[in-house]
């Protein structure tokens, strides 16, 4: 198949920022435009109608491996039908079926990483509180103060 160096290919801004929330037709539209109507015909006789189960499904093409008259029209278009019966996927829908799942990863990639980044920087954020709203360590100083106590620390040399 495609060697890494392909990914210069992968260009996640040819998605709609919502692609990960597309369903049905939405997404439908969007790999129409990408690949075209023959992977998306394949792929909606599948029920994959989004991309998150685009992903989990291992082998898109597996399907063809089943004798249903249902798929009849759909393997003349993805296939060489050979002398001997068994058939070859044409190499563009191959292609295309992988350039989607490349798109797709690196899009999931994008959104974890986004989101991971926003965990940090709401991490930073946080402000632990208790009772009253009041930050733990403010509350532990106002009642040290009310009750007349002190403390002290020793610090250690270095």
């Amino acid at each position: 198949m495609a060697s890494s160096s392909n990914n210069n290919w992968i260009d996640t801004s040819v998605l709609p920022a919502d692609i990960l929330s597309l369903r049905d037709d939405g997404f439908f539209e969007v790999v129409e435009r990408l690949v075209g109507k023959t992977v998306v015909d394949l792929i909606r006789i599948q029920a994959i109608d989004n991309v998150r189960v685009f992903m989990l499904v291992p082998d898109i093409l597996q399907v063809l491996h089943l004798q249903s008259s249902e798929l009849d029209p759909i393997k003349k278009r993805v296939t060489f039908l050979l002398y001997n019966q068994n058939f070859v996927v044409k190499c563009g829908i191959k292609t295309s079926i992988k350039y989607l799942r490349d798109l797709f990863e690196a899009k999931l990639n994008e959104y974890h990483n986004n989101e991971q980044d926003n965990d940090i920087d709401n991490e930073d954020n946080i402000s632990i509180s208790s009772d009253n709203n009041v930050p733990i360590g403010q509350k532990r100083s106002a009642s040290l103060l009310s009750s007349g106590k002190t403390t002290t620390t020793k610090r250690r040399r270095q």
